[in-house]
This record gives structure tokens, C-alpha cells and sequence, in this order.
């Protein structure tokens, strides 16, 4: 993926005792990140009422890369995505995420209720079992004539995350959720 940023900012702070500190800063970045290797494996069982269906996908977040263009090698900004290689080389690795779903056609009221559950590995080295997020969501469609459909779903999911600080320096572990409600409309044409 190939990245061009141009940016600017022009600060200025005045403190208390009059003192005015402004910077100018500007510049543009060429790069280029290399993602990672990927592999997907599903399957599906679909029968008349029932649809079953799970996938395995494996990532190794530890070859993420930023490549720079080589006219830009010496320059010092430019460096420091070099030797960010290093860091998601040593605290970055392979991980495996998983998905899985279940559709229940019920065609005497025009219904389709669906479930699922998706697992979401923690890339970092040092991430522990209860950084990983966890979905689980829910739904059904509901058919109002042949060609139009409306569509609702929820997905509650959660995980932990530990940031670190000036204020914190041991770390603060929080207990994140994520709730959605989504609705939809479908037209078929």
C-alpha cells in the first residue's frame, strides 16, 4: 500500500508570562507498507432452512513492513521508519482469527434470523489472552414483499486494552466494549 502524506502545522503558544513560542512545520512523506502474509480457509453448509458457515484466517503481523524510496534513505524521518521495521519485526506476530455463523430461514413468516461469533487475535508478542476481542452478533430480515426486505442486526463485542503514560506509568488496563445496533433496507431490482 502506497502512502503520500503532505502535511503542515503552525503553532503557537503564549504563556503566562508573555513568552510566545511559535513553530512552523511542513513537509511531505512518500512511503510504501508492505502488509503482511495472509491466508483464509472457510467452509459453508447450506441446506434448505439452515446455513452454516466458518472461516480460519492467519496473519503474521510480524512482516508488516515500511518501505521507503531509496532517494529518501538518509534522510532522518525517514530513518526512523527504517528502524520502526525492527520494533513490529521483535514485538509483532503470527495470529489466527475465526469466524463463525449460522442463518435459520423460516420462509412461513418471511424471516431470516442469524447469528454469529468472530475471534480476533492480539497481534502483540506480549498481549495477553484477554487483549484478544471476542463478537458475538445477532440479526434477522424481514421480507415486506418479494423485491423489499428490512434488515436489523446488534453485535456486542469486547476485549482489554493497557495503555501506559506520564500519569500512568504502570499502566491502566480498561475493560472496552463495543455495542452496534444496524438496520438496513433492501431493494432487489
Amino acid at each position: 500500500m502506497r502512502l503520500e502524506e503532505t502535511y503542515s502545522s503552525d503553532d503557537k503558544l503564549e504563556f503566562d508570562d508573555g513568552f510566545l513560542d511559535e513553530t512552523e512545520d511542513s513537509g511531505r512523506w512518500d512511503y510504501t507498507i508492505i502488509r503482511p502474509f495472509e491466508f483464509n480457509v472457510g467452509a459453508a453448509l447450506s441446506l434448505r432452512y439452515l446455513s452454516l458457515s466458518g472461516d480460519v484466517d492467519y496473519r503474521d503481523w510480524s512482516q508488516v513492513k515500511f518501505d521507503v524510496n531509496n532517494a529518501n534513505i538518509d534522510d532522518s524521518d525517514y530513518r526512523e521508519y527504517i528502524a520502526e521495521n525492527s520494533h513490529i519485526r521483535q514485538n509483532y506476530r503470527p495470529v489466527m482469527n475465526y469466524h463463525a455463523g449460522v442463518e435459520l430461514r423460516l420462509p412461513a413468516v418471511h424471516t431470516i434470523l442469524r447469528a454469529g461469533y468472530a475471534y480476533y487475535q492480539n497481534p502483540l508478542r506480549d498481549g495477553s489472552y484477554a487483549n484478544d476481542q471476542e463478537i458475538f452478533s445477532g440479526g434477522a430480515s424481514f421480507a415486506v414483499d418479494r423485491n423489499v426486505s428490512m434488515d436489523f442486526s446488534y453485535r456486542h463485542g469486547w476485549w482489554e486494552q493497557t495503555s501506559y503514560g506520564s500519569y500512568t506509568p504502570q499502566g491502566t488496563t480498561e475493560l472496552l466494549t463495543s455495542e452496534r445496533f444496524l438496520m438496513g433496507l433492501s431493494i432487489k431490482f
